[in-house]
């Protein structure tokens, strides 16, 4: 008998598993939908359906829901659950994100004529990579340039085979939803305006204002450690330093979008006579494919540069790059 009720529900098992092992999502009207969660972001559920295939419902639409099976439960605490979720278990309020996407890098590379006022006066190339990677919790942004230029410095003479060079990386994690910590570190070369190597390394914490598709915004505060060394008889200096930052980005339409970023590092030993102001605008106009033009402007102040050279720099560049 035993041997019976045991192959009897084994059978049942097989037959109506979907039944057993479905999610379900309650809406306010009373609606109810059966299939399969994919995922929770940007106040949307991601949900398959036999009949329906995938749909999206907003988050104000839903009461609560179910899953038959594990998922992974990200709260605004920053605290991770994992396994199968009852109706009414978790509030909506405090997920930030159900199985979050393991996505892998994006980025852009782009190749174009520049201009250059102010210490460089010079035309010249320009290259730019950016690389992105987002998953769960963590953020990692890369970025390099490199522009080799060929003209006259502030005195008229003519130079050739100057380099700029400039490199960044960041490391973001988030605490809650929009809290986060970072790290970064940015190293800078540029030939004419004497500077060997200025190295800024430090961090603290951030806000995502917003985080969206279409526009992010996000702001940081923080402390960090600035090496400077100048091609001159005065070596390097080394100084704490402050640090606020914002990164700003956005689709004005459906093929043209913009970045801004930039960062204030006041010296915290001479705040009058040392701080370091620097800014990026980017204009992107998709072509086709992943091709695109951009049009962008760099701009820098630097309070205390050295010997004989300019306090500003400005930069001005046409780009063609393709993204991924």
């Amino acid at each position: 008998m035993k041997a019976l009720i045991s192959a009897c529900a084994t059978l049942v098992a097989l037959l109506l598993p979907d039944a057993a092992r479905s999610d379900t999502l309650y809406f306010h009207n009373g609606d109810r939908l059966t299939g399969s969660l994919v995922r929770f972001l940007e106040d949307k559920f991601s949900f398959s359906c036999p009949d329906l295939g995938t749909i999206e419902a907003p988050r104000k639409s839903i009461e609560s829901f179910s899953t038959g099976s594990d998922v992974e439960v990200w709260l605004q605490d920053g605290s991770v659950l994992t396994g199968p979720v009852s109706r009414g278990s978790i509030a909506l309020d405090q997920i930030t994100e159900i199985n979050p996407a393991e996505t892998g890098w994006k980025g852009s590379m782009s190749l174009g004529l520049q201009l250059e006022r102010g210490n460089t006066e010079s035309n010249g190339a320009d290259v730019g990579i950016s690389l992105l990677r987002r998953f769960g919790k963590h953020r990692i942004q890369l970025r390099t340039g490199y522009s080799g230029l060929r003209g006259r410095d502030t005195e008229g003479n003519e130079v050739t085979d100057r380099r700029k060079l400039w490199g960044g990386a960041e490391y973001d994690h988030f605490v809650s939803e929009r809290w986060f910590w970072f790290g970064h570190s940015d190293a800078e070369r540029d030939a004419l305006a004497e500077l060997a190597l200025r190295l800024i390394t430090g961090g603290g914490f951030g806000y995502q204002i917003i985080d969206t598709p279409d526009l992010a915004v996000s702001v940081r505060s923080g402390l960090n450690w600035v090496r400077e060394r100048y091609d001159t008889d005065s070596g390097a200096s080394d100084y704490p330093g402050g640090r606020f930052a914002w990164e700003l980005s956005g689709r004005l339409n459906d093929s043209l979008s913009f970045t801004h970023n930039g960062a204030w590092v006041p010296s915290l030993k001479d705040f009058g006579n040392n701080q370091l102001l620097r800014t990026r605008l980017a204009l992107r106009q998709a072509l086709w494919g992943n091709w695109f033009a951009e049009a962008r402007l760099a701009w820098q102040l630097n309070t205390a540069p050295a010997p004989d050279t300019e306090r500003q720099d400005a930069s001005y560049a046409l780009a063609l790059g393709w993204s991924f």
